[in-house]
């Protein structure tokens, strides 16, 4: 079986890069212009805090932009597992070896397809400390895995992503004879 490769919605992700990144232009603006003569301890306060979410919005731009320079596909299906590259924070590659189940759901507005590992903490130790950060912020929404596909930046629908990944993953375990979970859907 040939690998499936799912490109990303480049209108999508250009528009929320341009939005970003106007954010960005006027946060700079207002944090250059203001706050000089704040002498109150709140305004202060949130002059800093605003400063700090600046700097997480700038350093979200880097890669955000070069998900959408790059040309590699938003994810990969093939015989051995999926690599993922479908939103700024990448799973990368997972091997089917590796999952445990896949669950999908629908939290609030984006399809998602949760990646359910034997071993977590594996794949986790391989990433930078910031994308263990993000990861694991899943955890505190009740979201079945730190591994998710985010389903509506890739150029497919959520039902014919769910059989091509439902399909390679029962292939590999008919080859290689070991039982498997059903996809299952949750709800968070």
């Amino acid at each position: 079986m040939e690998s499936v490769e799912i490109s990303l919605k480049k209108g999508k992700l250009t528009f929320l890069w341009l939005a970003m990144m106007g954010g960005l232009i006027f946060m700079g603006w207002w944090f250059i212009t203001s706050g000089q003569e704040a002498n109150v301890l709140v305004l202060r306060l949130f002059h800093v805090a605003m400063g700090v979410l600046l700097l997480l919005i700038a350093a979200t731009l880097l890669p955000f932009g070069l998900r959408l320079a790059i040309k590699t596909p938003g994810l990969i299906i093939d015989k051995h597992g999926l690599t993922d590259h479908s939103a700024t924070w990448q799973n990368g590659f997972l091997a089917w070896s590796d999952i445990k189940a896949i669950e999908v759901a629908q939290p609030e507005q984006t399809a998602m397809m949760f990646i359910v590992l034997f071993d977590p903490e594996k794949y986790l130790q391989s990433r930078t400390k910031i994308r263990r950060f993000f990861a694991r912020t899943g955890n505190r929404f009740g979201y079945p895995s730190p591994f998710g596909i985010v389903v509506g930046n890739l150029n497919i629908e959520f039902a014919e992503l769910v059989k091509v990944v439902e399909q390679y993953w029962g292939d590999y375990h008919q080859r290689s004879n070991v039982a498997r979970n059903s996809t299952e859907e949750v709800h968070v």
